[in-house]
Formats: C-alpha cells, structure tokens, sequence
C-alpha cells in the first residue's frame, strides 16, 4: 500500500512538473508568433493538470487505508 501511495505521489508530482514546462513552452511560442502551437500546449498542459489532480484525489482515498493499516498489522 505504501509503494501504491508514493507512485500515485511520483505521478502527479511528474505530470505537474510537466505541466509546468508545458506552459512555460506555450509562452515562448506565442511570442513566436506560433498561437496554435501554444494553444495545443496549454490543452496538453491542462490535460496533465487535470490528471495530477485526479491522482491526488486517489491517494487522498488510498492515505486513510494506509494509516489504518498500519494500525491494524497483519498476522495478529
């Protein structure tokens, strides 16, 4: 359960920092000049952002098994 908690973490974490740089990326390309670039990489940003949350929300589920969890060991 741990390991599940720290990869849904890792994820987000990813898909933000992602999400970032795509942003970041979209700026530059509208000061090219290149507004279609940039809008398709806001969508790809925001598609992450929205991934990231929804991976929050499931280690928000996951986070009470695991404190319950490790209250309650197995095997006894």
């Amino acid at each position: 359960m741990k390991r599940l908690a720290a990869e849904l973490q890792a994820a987000a974490l990813v898909d933000e920092t992602v999400a970032f740089d795509l942003n970041a990326a979209a700026a530059h390309f509208e000061q090219l000049g290149q507004a279609s670039a940039a809008r398709s990489l806001r969508e790809r940003a925001a598609d992450l952002l929205s991934e990231a949350v929804r991976l929050q929300a499931k280690l928000d589920e996951v986070l009470p098994l695991l404190s319950a969890s490790a209250r309650f060991p197995q095997g006894r």
